[in-house]
């Protein structure tokens, strides 16, 4: 073989060589691609979904705000609650729970009460529970306990956590 040939041949494995280089890179270059779409669609309807998420909560913010507007001015938990109570004909002890323990959204700030029955029966119990958890007055029982009476056989002794949202 001449010299002319091998030279040839030399440059054919040169380029054989560099374009099993650029190859290599392109095929790289092209998963790296993938792979980068991948992960913004991926984050693109993680995005989606959040944004979902807000606006349902911000609907609801805007229909609790309604409802909260369609109280008197002076609503007064407190007050509201003893007057449920005394409906029924039943006494108790409403406390306020302090205004730090509660949270804050937006224009509105979590009132809550405390209140202890004494002495009351299953029938009033569910009664009260009836009138006092309302939804449409944007009340809410969060918690209740309830214990047998000590003095009084067949009667229960309650606890219960109301809380509702007023504006600020």
């Amino acid at each position: 073989m001449g010299r002319l040939t091998v030279k040839w041949m030399a440059l054919a494995v040169i380029i054989a060589i560099f374009s099993l280089l650029a190859w290599s890179w392109a095929k790289e270059e092209i998963r790296k691609n993938k792979d980068l779409l991948t992960s913004k669609e991926k984050a693109y309807s993680e995005f989606n979904q959040l944004y979902r998420e807000y606006r349902q909560t911000k609907d609801l913010e805007i229909k609790v705000k309604q409802l909260i507007a369609q109280r008197p001015r002076d609503f007064n938990l407190n007050a509201w609650v003893e007057r449920k109570l005394a409906h029924l004909g039943i006494k108790g002890n409403v406390k306020s729970i302090p205004p730090d323990k509660l949270s804050s959204y937006g224009g509105l700030h979590g009132v809550g009460v405390v209140v202890e029955l004494e002495g009351v029966t299953l029938k009033q119990l569910i009664e009260i529970l009836n009138q006092i958890d309302q939804p449409g007055e944007m009340v809410y029982v969060t918690s209740v306990s309830v214990g047998a009476n000590r003095d009084r056989a067949g009667y229960l002794n309650v606890g219960m956590d109301l809380f509702t949202w007023v504006e600020k």
